[in-house]
């Protein structure tokens, strides 16, 4: 990764949202994400999900994640995921789901929230 973009800067965002549990949606936004990176390989591609199974971390992790490494309740915490941010396979970045995700699906009605995180989003490659 290089050079960090800057809050200003803005990027497309791409929700996948249902308020129905177990319909495909974080298989639908990682296949996606897989997607999109595999059309242009310098477009930077960050996957966020609040997946109670862990299916992201199963679908992209090249490798289990080491003691003292952040997941997104740290990042969310943060209001920063720079710190969380890991290469995953095909080249898409992702934010490792935490043990217990209730608390942040509860914070993450504000979509404010999720912006103004985003807004000091990961380094691009």
């Amino acid at each position: 990764m290089s050079s960090a973009a800057t809050p200003s800067s803005k990027a497309p965002v791409v929700v996948v949202s249902s308020n129905k549990g177990g319909v495909g949606k974080t298989t639908v936004a990682a296949n996606l994400a897989i997607y999109l990176r595999a059309l242009r390989e310098d477009l930077p591609v960050l996957l966020v999900g609040l997946d109670d199974q862990h299916t992201i971390d199963r679908m992209l992790a090249l490798r289990p994640l080491r003691p003292g490494e952040g997941h997104l309740k740290h990042g969310w915490a943060e209001r920063n995921f720079r710190r969380v941010v890991q290469l995953g396979e095909y080249g898409v970045h992702y934010v490792p789901a935490p043990p217990d995700t209730a608390l942040l699906k509860a914070r993450a009605e504000d979509p404010r929230t999720l912006q103004r995180i985003l807004n000091k989003r990961a380094p691009r490659e």
